[in-house]
C-alpha cells in the first residue's frame, strides 16, 4: 500500500489531528508531556489494518533534543494512553514548544500525489514534500526514513509492529492552520514514525533527524 496523505478537511471517517480526547499518563518528572498528534479511524479500509470500530492514538512527547524510542500503551475503552519508563527531560527552551494539547481538526485522507510517491519519484526528492510542505502528515504506506529502515518490534509480545504514520513538519510561511492561522506544525529537524501492535494495544515511536 502507498499510503495516503492526511490534510484538514471533513472525511467519512473519523480521523482527527490533535485534541484532548484520551488522558495521557507520562512517568512522574517527564518533560515536556506527551502529545497526541493523531487519532486514526481503523474501521478505514483505505488503512487495511483490518478493524471495523476502533481508533488508534498517536501521541509522543515532540522533544527534537531526545531522539530516543517512545513506548506506550493504550486502553480504548478507557480512552487511556500509558506511557513506559523512564522520564525524560528536553534541553529545549520552552517556548520552543507546540501548544499541548494541539487545537483538534478533522481530516481527510487524500492519494500520494507524484512528488510524494517514492515508488516513481527520487526518495529524496519526495522528502522535500514531507519536511517544509503539505505532505507532512502520512498516514498508512511504508514509513518514508529520513536515514536508514530501522526494524520495530512490539516490547511486549516481540512481533513485528505494524507501520501506521510518518509525522514530518510544514513549512513555517505557509501553515496549514492545524496548529494556528500564523504558527505552523513544526517539530524541528526531524520525523516521527509511529508503528503498532494491535494485539497488545502497544505504539512505539522512532525518531529520524536529517
Amino acid at each position: 500500500m502507498a499510503g495516503y496523505i492526511a490534510e484538514p478537511g471533513a472525511d467519512r471517517y473519523c480521523h482527527v489531528f490533535g485534541g484532548a480526547g484520551w488522558t495521557v499518563v507520562a512517568p512522574t518528572g517527564a518533560s515536556p508531556g506527551p502529545t497526541l498528534v493523531l487519532t486514526l479511524d481503523l474501521g478505514d479500509p483505505r488503512l487495511g489494518f483490518g478493524r471495523s470500530s476502533e481508533v488508534l492514538p498517536l501521541c509522543a512527547h515532540l522533544d527534537g533534543s531526545n531522539l530516543d524510542r517512545q513506548h506506550y500503551s493504550f486502553d480504548p475503552v478507557l480512552k487511556r494512553i500509558a506511557f513506559d519508563g523512564p522520564a525524560w527531560h528536553a534541553d529545549t527552551e520552552p517556548d520552543y514548544y507546540l501548544p499541548n494539547p494541539l487545537p483538534q481538526h478533522p481530516l481527510r485522507l487524500r492519494p500520494l500525489r507524484e512528488a510524494e510517491d517514492p515508488r516513481v519519484t527520487d526518495k529524496y526528492d519526495v522528502q522535500d514534500t514531507f519536511l517544509g510542505d503539505v505532505g507532512f502528515l502520512r498516514v498508512g504506506g511504508e514509513p518514508l526514513w529520513l536515514q536508514h529502515a530501522e526494524e520495530v518490534a512490539c516490547t511486549s509480545c516481540g512481533t513485528e509492529q505494524a507501520p501506521v504514520a510518518c509525522v514530518g513538519y510544514e513549512n513555517e510561511s505557509h501553515p496549514s492552520g492545524l496548529v494556528s492561522s500564523s504558527e505552523p506544525f513544526f517539530l524541528g529537524e526531524f520525523a516521527l514514525y509511529f508503528f503498532a501492535c494491535f494485539g497488545c494495544n502497544r505504539v512505539s515511536v522512532l525518531s529520524q533527524s536529517t
